[in-house]
């Protein structure tokens, strides 16, 4: 079998450190694996940025989140809740990353901001008007 050219090599390099860099973001689920690669993706401590960014990334849109949630319709209290929040632990759940989990968060935020939109515009009717 012929030995791979520099082009294929390098693609396969690149799929390696995007595979990395990715897991270690997103967690090892996005990439379809049920832990971190072995090997550094960009270096020891490019990895590490990589994860700890992810980390307080994550943290910030948990923070957001939590006050979206107690205050949906209320900007200035959402803030103050979500500033008691920042430093809030955050782990990752079932192979993702506390990046996701804090995407998730301010995804339920959001839905509550939307819920009390749409209750003001258009108001749920109670359940035994006729």
């Amino acid at each position: 079998m012929d030995k791979p050219s520099e082009l294929e090599q390098g693609l396969e390099a690149l799929g390696r450190t995007f595979t990395g860099v990715t897991a270690r973001f997103l967690g090892p689920k996005a990439v379809g694996k049920e832990e971190l690669p072995a090997d550094p993706a960009l270096g020891v401590e490019a990895d590490k940025a990589v994860s700890e960014a992810g980390v307080v990334l994550g943290r910030l849109l948990h923070a957001a989140g939590e006050g979206l949630k107690e205050h949906p319709l209320e900007p200035l209290d959402a803030m103050r809740v979500a500033q008691t929040h920042v430093e809030d632990p955050l782990e990752g759940k079932n192979g993702w990353s506390p990046l996701v989990t804090g995407l998730e968060d301010l995804g339920s935020g959001i839905f509550k901001v939307a819920e009390g939109v749409l209750d003001v515009v258009a108001p749920r009717k109670p359940k035994d008007a006729p």
